[in-house]
């Protein structure tokens, strides 16, 4: 009887704790952001509805225990099993970022890294992005976190060189960007473009060209979905050097017709509503694409090095307004490394290869975020200088906050240093010496204790140029010589193949510059030793020949024939025999 009292008397004390925890509990998870009420189930799949409703107060038990799970399997290399509890977990309790960031992770890293061919690879780290996007943003939109794991998906899986298959990746996210009509406007003119419907109810011309094109297809206007149109207009127009002699006849009346449409002031209408909508589909709204450029623009958004930029900037935005400083200070971060990785390769453009009868992309330098880039650097600097003066005056601030700032600090003040080298080499390999020497002028001012800046301006490039383009050395053996020029020559003959004429005369000024220096060198140490010249005479054309061939074997073919005719060097030797050529 006593023990049955002490039961009953536990179990009133337990009902009574639980009672008066759960509305502080309450409280937290609400403020967290990850309760979900009755009424926002509505909407949510059955598989993700019914177990949220179903399982109440113990949801969160349960998915404690799952997560400590799937961390445990992870840990131990059961990346398979690890992945359906984090599945579940999404189910469970579709709220927390942290299951999204690892499940988007999984694909884009762990599974993309099991798979042989470029195209599958491709299509984990596609499944992985749109995984974070559709999902995790979706039932998270203003999570940081998760804009922060987009930008770092982009950041290593696409525009880094560390995968074998990275070109393919870049290609693929330029195709979309482009079949998706990202250059069929202006950011500006699709942020401000109507909606299809609204579209086809004002615009009587529009809405013809519309219902015309459905016909083409067979189907009702209803029935045609906006990307359609947008597809279509890149395959017979953008692609068109291949696809229009090949159209079937079941397509002429649709080539036609689209081909036209950018003819006409309502089908520039109508493709720029199509583009909007499209763009939307995929994850790049067009008005936070403009709201970026104005802040961190422009840019090419059609360029991978873009993507990093679209979440990493929302992720800012979105950890400003809930006072999120350490997340605040990763997305920063990533953003500058994205801009300024965008300045290096940020300028792409899809070219037709008439011999392998295909879209090749390049990437260029986009030289309009060099200023963009400076003020940004600074801004940060001395952001993150008050923020730090702040803390340390108002205190009550977290410690993981305060180390974050202040490594930032450190991090931009010499991040900001080699931007001005980087950004004074591109200057003047695109011919624009004056903003370069302005640059370096710069750097001696906010660096004067650094002993590179102190040099003249030719003397500087020559110096940095050459250790960037080869491992020279000194100036006092063969080799060194041979490789410096022979980095210099490659780079001079990959930009004339490419048609960046000012980049080829600079690097052929350097690498001119260079010889003269060696011969002027040489001549010296042949005063002291006659005999050196055997071991210092170097065949300046056998070293243009090597680079010439070496610049081609990384060009695609249609490449390799303009960069034949440019130097008149005869273009069969520019080409790998084939196995059993000849025999």
């Amino acid at each position: 009887m006593i023990r049955r009292s002490r039961g009953l008397l536990l179990a009133f004390l337990a009902l009574a704790a639980l009672g008066w925890l759960r509305p502080r509990v309450q409280a937290r998870q609400e403020a967290a952001g990850i309760v979900i009420q009755g009424a926002e189930t509505q909407g949510m799949a059955s598989d993700v509805a019914v177990p949220t409703l179903a399982l109440g107060a113990f949801r969160g038990v349960i998915v404690d225990y799952l997560w400590i799970r799937t961390i445990s399997l992870r840990e131990q290399g059961r990346t398979y099993e690890a992945r359906v509890l984090a599945e579940q977990i999404g189910r469970l309790q579709p709220r927390l970022p942290a299951v999204w960031d690892y499940l988007g992770s999984h694909l884009a890293y762990d599974l993309a890294a099991t798979a042989n061919d470029q195209e599958s690879r491709w299509a984990w780290i596609q499944n992985g992005l749109d995984l974070v996007r559709e999902e995790g943003l979706g039932k998270n939109p203003t999570s940081s976190r998760l804009c922060y794991t987009l930008s770092r998906i982009y950041q290593d899986k696409v525009n880094s060189t560390f995968d074998e298959h990275h070109l393919h990746f870049k290609k693929e996210h330029a195709l979309r960007l482009s079949r998706a009509g990202i250059r069929l406007a202006t950011i500006p003119e699709l942020a401000r473009a109507p909606s299809l419907g609204a579209l086809l109810s004002q615009d009587p011309d529009a809405a013809r060209l519309w219902a015309a094109y459905a016909r083409a297809r067979g189907l009702e206007a209803s029935e045609v979905d906006p990307s359609a149109l947008c597809a279509s207009y890149h395959r017979f127009v953008v692609e068109g050097e291949s696809l229009l002699e090949e159209a079937l006849p079941g397509q002429r009346e649709e080539v036609a017709l689209v081909s036209a449409l950018g003819q006409s002031p309502a089908g520039l209408r109508l493709l720029t509503t199509c583009a909007a909508a499209s763009l939307r589909a995929i994850g790049f709204d067009p008005e936070v694409m403009r709201r970026i450029d104005a802040e961190w623009g422009p840019l090419d958004w059609q360029s991978s090095y873009s993507a990093p930029l679209y979440y990493s900037v929302q992720g800012i935005w979105f950890a400003t307004q809930k006072g999120e400083v350490a997340q605040k200070v990763r997305c920063r971060r990533v953003a500058l490394q994205a801009l300024k990785n965008a300045m290096r390769f940020g300028q792409s453009q899809l070219v037709y290869d008439p011999i392998e009868r295909r879209l090749l992309p390049l990437n260029f330098p986009n030289l309009s975020l060099i200023p963009r880039l400076e003020q940004l650097y600074a801004e940060g600097e001395a952001q993150a200088k008050a923020e730090l003066v702040s803390m340390a005056e108002e205190g009550g601030f977290e410690a993981q906050d305060f180390r974050a700032t202040a490594a930032f600090e450190v991090n931009q003040r010499e991040a900001r240093k080699d931007f001005l080298i980087e950004a004074a080499i591109l200057f003047s390999e695109y011919g624009r010496d004056i903003e370069g020497r302005l640059l370096l002028e710069r750097a001696r001012a906010l660096y004067p204790e650094e002993p590179s800046f102190e040099v003249p301006y030719r003397d500087f490039l020559l110096q940095v140029i050459t250790q960037r383009t080869a491992d020279a050395g000194g100036m006092d053996t063969l080799d060194s010589m041979t490789q410096a020029l022979l980095g210099l020559w490659k780079q001079a003959f990959t930009a004339l193949a490419l048609g960046e004429d000012a980049k080829f005369k600079t690097y052929e000024r350097l690498a001119i510059a260079r010889k003269q220096r060696w011969d002027a060198y040489v001549r010296a140490a042949l005063q002291e030793d006659p005999s050196a010249a055997r071991r210092l005479t170097l065949d300046a054309r056998q070293i243009q020949v090597r680079a010439l061939m070496e610049a081609a074997r990384a060009l695609p073919s249609g490449f390799r024939v303009r960069l034949a005719e440019r130097t008149g060097f005869p273009a069969e030797r520019l080409f790998p025999k084939r196995p059993g050529a000849g025999q």
